[in-house]
């Protein structure tokens, strides 16, 4: 945990005021609003309500922290686990959500003139967080897999895979210059 982190910590936790609440929410919620609009596919009430309910549970857990990674990797974590709650419970689905997501996400590239940021939401769920994770937010591989439960030769694959399909997705669409 860098002295930082560790600052907005044990301010909060101290005092709990709402003048440290800010400077904790200030300082990490740039980070969390990025993912979470990715993850909410600009559905910006679901992006509200998940950011919302990640600062409850970090409020509530903050107590908890150990500062074995960065808070901004614990946190994201929490952001991740809300969003897969959410998944389970719309798709009442427990096994297969980044399945059923890639599934869904071909049917999403019927539009000619597709860019950037919908390329990155047509991903599959494990690629698109792999990559914005990596090359938007530049945690390395053994935060990532902290951050997602998974192992770090999977973040290196799914980044790797996310990449290659990106390139499929935007060779096919020319771009007005």
């Amino acid at each position: 945990m860098n002295s930082t982190d560790k600052e907005l910590v044990e301010s909060f936790l101290k005092d709990g005021s709402t003048e440290s609440f800010n400077r904790l929410y200030e300082y990490c919620n740039p980070a969390l609003y990025r993912v979470a609009y990715f993850l909410s596919k600009g559905n910006d009430s679901y992006l509200h309500d998940l950011i919302q309910e990640t600062w409850v549970v970090i409020i509530q857990s903050l107590e908890k922290f150990e500062g074995r990674s960065r808070l901004s990797t614990w946190m994201t974590r929490i952001l991740i686990n809300k969003n897969y709650d959410h998944l389970r419970k719309k798709l009442k689905v427990t096994d297969d959500i980044d399945e059923l997501q890639f599934e869904n996400s071909i049917e999403a590239h019927t539009s000619v003139s597709m860019d950037l940021e919908e390329t990155i939401k047509a991903l599959p769920q494990g690629f698109r967080m792999v990559l914005l994770l990596h090359d938007l937010e530049g945690y390395k591989h053994r935060e990532i897999a902290d951050i997602l439960n998974i192992n770090e030769g999977t973040s290196k694959s799914q980044l790797f895979q996310a990449r290659k399909r990106m390139r499929e997705l935007m060779k096919d669409y020319q771009y007005e210059k």
